[in-house]
């Protein structure tokens, strides 16, 4: 039986639905029902690390970032929180500080 990182996660002592949210977060498996948070998480994890720079590239722009996070991404994924995430980080976008 082969055994993945939610299994180790709950041998240290994590609830099962934290062990299911990290699980589902990176679609580790195939999860029929994920939990809600594994979705935010994905979109927040995702979208972030597009908006750091790394040794290999320059960060994206939040435009270039929420363009690639939807058709690149998650292009074969169906997570339910995107067209919500989109407008709020577009809300962000639009105050000025």
């Amino acid at each position: 039986m082969q055994r993945n990182g939610a299994d180790y996660l709950h041998k240290l002592g994590f609830s099962e639905k934290f062990c299911r949210i990290c699980e589902g977060v990176n679609r580790y498996s195939n999860q029929e029902i994920r939990e809600r948070e594994s979705d935010i998480l994905e979109l927040v994890d995702q979208f972030g690390g597009m908006l750091l720079d790394r040794p290999e590239r320059i960060a994206f722009k939040v435009d270039e970032a929420l363009v690639l996070l939807e058709y690149r991404n998650l292009k074969d994924s169906n997570n339910i929180y995107l067209p919500q995430f989109k407008e709020f980080v577009n809300k962000m976008e639009a105050i000025l500080i």
